[in-house]
């Protein structure tokens, strides 16, 4: 899951609410309307969650009006669900494509249309929330931090908050068992280890000026860099700032829902 930002297509204002977090991002406010009665409705941002906040009981497969809180249009005028036929809700997302759910109460369906995937960018799909580590960070630390939050690489940051590195799973391991893995098998240089490798800082031992795209990099070329690099995970930068994260993940996502719908 991945979290997403989201607009009205019919006003333009945008439909995140800070107020009212949902899963630990801001959620989307919207209106639901049923015989007759109104009442807001907060859903989560996370796409693929299904969670959400609303005190008005509507009986399930009901099908529901859903509008816009800050123009009062109706946006329940998408089409058909590709799982129960109810009309859908559009809601634009932030640089560039759509996500449709379905109008009928309790119906799990929904999906992202992206329209030509050649004008999709880096920022439609990229991970805003990043983890990150400091250059002055042990490698204690950053396996600490891989560990916890079952990842592969870290962005490596200054003190002035600026991108200077990445650190790979591969990379720490290599120095923490110098004699087991082969150096020659990495794409970087061997760093001189001492028998105490916790004592390694992050900005030793990363990869330094790795490679980036920015959020208007093309996403197709984002993919040929990656698979042309044999990259996992690419750091999105703007003017030297961290500003998300491009998985391997995000990509197949995107192009398989321009393959199949």
């Amino acid at each position: 899951m991945f979290p997403i930002e989201v607009s009205c297509l019919k006003c333009g204002h945008s439909l995140m609410d800070t107020d009212t977090p949902i899963e630990g991002f801001p959620s989307v406010h919207l209106l639901i309307r049923s015989e007759g009665k109104r009442d807001h409705v907060y859903l989560s941002a996370l796409y693929g969650s299904h969670r959400g906040r609303l005190k008005m009981a509507i009986p399930r497969g009901t099908i529901v009006d859903i509008i816009c809180p800050f123009c009062g249009k109706a946006l329940s005028d998408g089409p058909p669900c590709l799982s129960c036929e109810a009309p859908t809700v559009s809601l634009e997302m932030a640089r560039g494509g759509c996500v449709r759910i379905c109008s009928r109460f309790g119906c799990r369906k929904h999906a992202i249309a992206f329209g030509d995937i050649g004008e999709v960018v880096a920022a439609s799909v990229m991970n805003r929330y990043v983890v990150t580590v400091y250059e002055s960070d042990t490698l204690q630390h950053a396996a600490a931090t891989m560990s916890h939050y079952d990842i592969s690489g870290l962005p490596v940051l200054n003190e002035t908050e600026r991108l200077t590195g990445f650190l790979t799973l591969d990379r720490l391991l290599q120095v923490a068992y110098p004699d087991s893995l082969n150096p020659d098998c990495l794409p970087i240089p061997a760093i001189e280890t001492p028998e105490d490798w916790t004592g390694i800082t992050c900005g030793e031992a990363a990869e330094e000026d790795p490679l980036c795209v920015t959020p208007e990099t093309p996403l197709l070329e984002a993919s040929k860099i990656m698979i042309a690099f044999c990259l996992h995970q690419m750091p999105v930068t703007k003017n030297g700032v961290l500003v998300g994260m491009l998985s391997r993940g995000d990509l197949f996502r995107a192009l398989l829902r321009d393959k199949t719908g």
